[in-house]
């Protein structure tokens, strides 16, 4: 079997990325209409708390900035969409 090269094994995580927040969309709606057929509780927070605290995380990275960096642009956006 041939070696991969970075650019395949990168196109590959690349990919996967992709697919993977295409299933994060789809769980999100998920655990939306799930909160709204129980009614929203606390354990419902939690759960998006946790996601948001590591997509702010994994943001971070990608940018190479610290996470209040994240936060300043997610607040941006939230104006935005008002």
């Amino acid at each position: 079997m041939a070696k991969r090269t970075a650019n395949e094994a990168y196109q590959r995580n690349r990919g996967d990325i992709e697919g993977l927040l295409d299933l994060l969309r789809e769980e999100v709606t998920h655990a939306a209409e799930h909160a709204r057929n129980d009614g929203v509780n606390w354990a419902h927070v939690g759960s998006m708390a946790h996601v948001r605290e590591g997509l702010v995380e994994t943001l971070a990275f990608l940018a190479r900035q610290d996470e209040a960096f994240i936060e300043k642009r997610l607040a941006a956006v939230r104006r935005g969409r008002k």
